[in-house]
């Protein structure tokens, strides 16, 4: 989570601005908006919380990665992490981690990563995934000349 200060368009007063860094983040801050009757806005391309200007920004941060992690709690979600670039065996350890599960979706040849890796993933990291969700992996062939 990220705050900014800014000025509200409609009300034309200072607003502290929590712009949300992932898809979670941003799911919460829809939920906690309607929740709490808090105004959300578009901020760089995402729906991010506004709060009168006098309050304490490290406070409010830190009280809404508290309320996060009630709320990931709450409804079962983990933010898919990000394995790209990493061996099979230790993408799939982190994965599981999460409680979440994978699979192989495919083997491809490239030059971009050695054979036995990891070259892209879906959904990407940072989504929202949950416990019955399944993380499709592509892995490196290696390349043939």
């Amino acid at each position: 989570m990220k705050h900014v200060v800014k000025l509200d368009d409609e009300s034309r007063e200072k607003k502290m601005c929590i712009v949300p860094e992932n898809e979670l983040e941003e799911r919460f801050f829809l939920w906690f908006g309607f929740q709490y009757g808090i105004t959300c806005k578009r901020v760089n391309n995402r729906d991010s919380l506004l709060f009168p200007s006098g309050n304490d920004p490290e406070q409010t941060i830190d009280n809404l990665k508290h309320a996060l992690e009630t709320y990931k709690a709450r409804f079962h979600y983990r933010e898919i992490p990000d394995v790209s670039g990493l061996p099979l065996q230790d993408a799939g350890d982190i994965i599981d981690a999460q409680g979440i599960k994978w699979a192989v979706e495919a083997e491809i040849y490239t030059r971009a990563y050695p054979p036995g890796h990891v070259v892209f993933q879906n959904p990407r990291s940072g989504a929202v995934g949950r416990p019955h969700s399944v993380v499709y992996l592509k892995v490196s062939k290696g390349y043939v000349e």
